[in-house]
């Protein structure tokens, strides 16, 4: 009788058909599931020149308001944070949602900037972030920066674009942790002071126009027509699986 028990006990611990083994992904929805969310969330980060057409600036902002609004309504997903922040030239945004929504996101990025009456153009996406651990902003907002116009001269630097758009990501971060850390009676007092009180975690106008220009960043047709669509494999027998 022992020896049966023994033997059943190697088997079971010995038979790899009987062992549930975890992927990444199955893991990661675990703890997507004990934290009450969803889907996983996904971090874009994107800059944009503002159009001369826009008289004002608080416009973008309404916009994004409007937008937000309308794809939580039309799409199960989860809910918007992040920050845009207007500059006299330029915006940078930071949006933290899930995957299916960030893609309407960027639609829409693309579809503002074939237009010639859009809010922005020359978007420039710096990261699109896969599985964040953990939001960095605990809601949606965005600020109009009232700073003096800069020059743009041409962005001194001689370090590679990676490198330059790995600096601007640090402090976009720096700046979310900043403000989660302020109290919520004193968050709209700061955030109306941020050029003011933390001008060292708000990117350089020179810097953003710098990654307008750059075209080793992926603009919003770009994107979508390298990860946007699904992948074609090509067989030998000539025949394509999707």
């Amino acid at each position: 009788m022992e020896a049966e028990n023994a033997e059943d006990s190697f088997g079971d611990s010995a038979n790899p058909y009987q062992t549930t083994r975890l992927s990444l992904f199955d893991i990661n929805m675990e703890k997507a599931r004990a934290m009450n969310k969803k889907h996983l969330i996904h971090r874009v980060i994107f800059v944009a020149k503002i159009s001369s057409s826009v008289s004002e600036r608080r416009e973008i902002g309404g916009y994004y308001e409007r937008l937000f609004k309308q794809l939580h309504s039309q799409i199960q997903g989860e809910t918007f944070t992040g920050l845009l922040l207007i500059y006299p030239s330029h915006i940078v945004h930071i949006v933290e949602t899930s995957t299916n929504i960030l893609q309407e996101v960027i639609k829409s990025l693309k579809s503002v900037e074939s237009t010639r009456s859009g809010l922005v153009h020359q978007v420039k996406i710096l990261v699109y972030a896969h599985d964040i651990p953990s939001r960095v902003f605990t809601q949606w907002s965005f600020r109009v920066l009232n700073i003096p116009t800069s020059r743009m001269e041409s962005y001194d630097t001689t370090q590679s674009s990676e490198t330059v758009v790995s600096e601007a990501i640090v402090l976009l971060l720096k700046l979310g942790q900043y403000l989660a850390k302020i109290p919520k009676v004193n968050l709209k007092v700061a955030m109306d002071q941020l050029h003011e009180k933390v001008p060292d975690l708000l990117l350089p106008q020179d810097m953003i126009e710098y990654f307008c220009e750059c075209n080793d960043l992926c603009s919003p047709k770009e994107y979508l027509e390298h990860y946007g669509k699904p992948f074609e494999i090509v067989l030998d027998s000539g025949k394509k699986l999707a």
